[in-house]
């Protein structure tokens, strides 16, 4: 049995791909936008503005696709090369303002490892922390992450 894998907040997945799905959108709007504005009939210092306004927008919106934080990224790795398995609950105590603080037995193929996770979405509070009730994880032991999926 091992210790040392940590937990990735599946969350930031969620906020990833709206960030993608915006970006990806403005920048599909912008483009046609850019090409389309000197044919606008404008005066020519407006569309001059108006181009580099879309310009700086294009180029803020590729920045933003292409960094994106470390949680949001390490996530989606978890998502995309994770392995759902049932982890087991050995225990837990409610917390303070809501919420369990559980004690898991992760197991998979390549990994096995006792964790604490705490919570207070409903998948996690509706166990109660009662010994042998099982929550859904994403498990990396390639990259020693794994996640509770929510």
């Amino acid at each position: 049995m091992t210790r040392g894998p940590y937990e990735v907040d599946l969350a930031n997945r969620r906020s990833a791909q709206v960030r993608q799905v915006l970006t990806h959108g403005t920048i599909l709007w912008a483009v046609p936008a850019c090409v389309l504005l000197p044919f606008s009939g404008q005066a020519w210092w407006v569309v001059l503005v108006g181009e580099l306004l879309l310009v700086l927008l294009v180029i803020f919106c590729a920045m933003a696709w292409t960094t994106r934080p470390e949680p949001a990224r390490t996530a989606l790795t978890l998502f995309n090369t994770g392995k759902p398995v049932m982890s087991t609950v050995l225990g837990g105590k409610a917390c303070d303002g809501g919420g369990y603080e559980l004690a898991l037995s992760i197991r998979s193929d390549a990994l096995h490892l006792k964790a604490s996770h705490r919570c207070d979405h409903p998948n996690c509070t509706r166990t109660g922390g009662r010994p042998g009730s099982q929550i859904p994880v994403l498990v990396a032991p390639d990259a020693r992450t794994w996640g509770v999926l929510h």
